[in-house]
């Protein structure tokens, strides 16, 4: 576990309640100590106004504007928040290959192993391939 992730902020912005707090619980587990969630891109925008997020965990399939336009908006905005995808299997499945290479940012299926989450804040995440 990094000793990094005791400091970190992090957003977790995904329109199932289950999974945030999961994802939340999970984050906690790696030291993680500042955890905000988000259910809606209006609410995320309003935390990450307040807030400087070290990483932010994005639904790619939210109501209302697309996961991946609201990230390509956030790196933007705060170039230094690494910003991690978050989409379902069959998502991703039916993304062709030419949109899916559209993007840099790491994916991380929602069915992921919990022990992938210490090592994506472990590691530099810009390292972790999409889809890993």
């Amino acid at each position: 576990m990094s000793t990094m992730s005791q400091y970190m902020n992090s957003l977790v912005v995904d329109s199932d309640q289950v999974f945030r707090e999961s994802v939340a619980n999970l984050l906690l587990a790696c030291g993680v100590k500042n955890i905000e969630m988000a259910s809606t891109m209006e609410e995320a925008r309003e935390r990450v106004a307040r807030n400087y997020f070290d990483i932010i965990f994005v639904e790619i399939a939210l109501p209302h504007m697309s996961g991946l336009d609201f990230a390509q908006k956030l790196r933007q905005q705060t170039p230094k928040t690494k910003i991690i995808l978050l989409i379902e299997d069959q998502q991703l499945a039916n993304l062709n290959e030419t949109r899916r290479s559209e993007w840099s940012f790491p994916t991380l299926l929602k069915s992921f192993a919990h022990d992938t989450l210490p090592q994506l804040l472990a590691d530099d995440a810009n390292s972790i391939p999409p889809g890993g």
